[in-house]
């Protein structure tokens, strides 16, 4: 399994995928099985498109990041939880995208 892991990021590195992460928190991750975080890239900026299935976050400067929601994402509004439909376009958030694309966690701020 740690093998994998492994042989996965170093394919994606070498494809030219932006790993947001340290090579001791690689490790870390390989020792300790969790390697969620290695494999999951975080994302900052202002909802462009939201539905219940998907949402784009646009960081200021960058380009646009997409990707899929499902029973994965958790979702965090001012602080508490929340639900797919409490996300609207203009909203500031914050999100890990997973490498099959499913946002994993969605925090919003809405002030």
């Amino acid at each position: 399994m740690i093998l994998q892991r492994l042989t996965l990021v170093a394919a994606l590195i070498s494809a030219g995928v932006p790993m947001i992460t340290s090579a001791n928190t690689l490790a870390a991750d390989a020792m300790t099985g969790s390697g969620r975080e290695a494999t999951c890239r975080k994302v900052a900026g202002v909802i462009t498109q939201v539905d219940t299935s998907s949402m784009s976050i646009a960081p200021t400067g960058k380009p646009t990041v997409s990707g899929r929601i499902d029973t994965r994402t958790h979702v965090t509004v001012d602080g508490q939880p929340g639900k797919v439909t409490d996300l609207q376009v203009t909203y500031t958030a914050k999100g890990s995208l997973c490498l099959d694309d499913v946002w994993t966690q969605i925090t919003v701020d809405t002030h």
